[in-house]
């Protein structure tokens, strides 16, 4: 449901099942096996269908050429090849295509993939007729404009903790990534470890590095059980955002 001038409208709509099916496929095809802690990982929203694998497309493959015929180049052959074989996937090197078609027909957005420094995801979004969002980073709860009080108070605790040899040294980088998880957070407190990994387009044990570090600081802390638990920003942390 969304919202036109505080009115609520009902918008039913379905993800096609080939192309979600599509989707996951190639996310095993395209992992990259030789990393324990890669993997693949499925998120469901109200408005959309998140697809993420570790790894990257082949080198001579964008990510603007999916939506084009392209030739066939799987990570895992070996795999493509008993997929192909069983029926589970069309003509190798148009499957994407397909996947752009089935959603078109439903009346959905094109899907969105991206190839990240942390692998991999592609998107199923909602129809056309959903209301478009005022800000997409807002939405996710992170705003263009960073808080100033975020970005204080994220590296004070840091430089805090690197004079009291808590941590190693911090890169700009993750600091980056850090203020933006902190913004997240306080959209939305609790949140876990995999929804901060969709919403940052990054891969679950990368997020989980910089978690680690943002907790060493106490930038924020973990509540609950391991498995259904969540993040929580530091009593300190919110003393800089007042």
């Amino acid at each position: 449901m969304f919202s036109i001038k505080n009115q609520w409208k009902r918008v039913d709509f379905k993800f096609p099942e080939k192309a979600l099916q599509e989707g996951v496929i190639n996310a095993l095809m395209h992992r990259d096996y030789s990393s324990h802690s890669s993997g693949v990982a499925i998120s469901i929203y109200p408005d959309s269908f998140v697809i993420s694998n570790s790894g990257h497309l082949p080198d001579d493959l964008k990510v603007s050429e999916l939506k084009k015929s392209h030739r066939s180049h799987p990570v895992n052959p070996d795999i493509a090849h008993i997929v192909f074989l069983k029926g589970l996937i069309d003509k190798l090197g148009r499957g994407t295509i397909r996947v752009v078609e089935l959603c078109r027909a439903e009346g959905l957005k094109d899907p969105v993939w991206k190839d990240t420094i942390d692998g991999v995801t592609l998107t199923f979004n909602g129809p056309k007729a959903l209301a478009a969002k005022k800000d997409d980073a807002k939405s996710d709860g992170v705003s263009d404009g960073v808080n100033d009080g975020v970005s204080d108070g994220v590296n004070r605790l840091i430089n805090d903790g690197l004079i009291d040899g808590v941590s190693d040294g911090v890169s700009d980088g993750v600091r980056v990534e850090i203020i933006k998880i902190v913004e997240l957070i306080m959209a939305k407190e609790g949140v876990n470890a995999l929804d901060i990994a969709t919403k940052r387009g990054k891969s679950k044990p990368t997020i989980e590095r910089y978690l680690r570090t943002a907790k060493e600081v106490g930038i924020i802390e973990f509540k609950g059980a391991p498995k259904t638990g969540g993040y929580y920003l530091s009593t300190k942390m919110k003393k800089h955002i007042k």
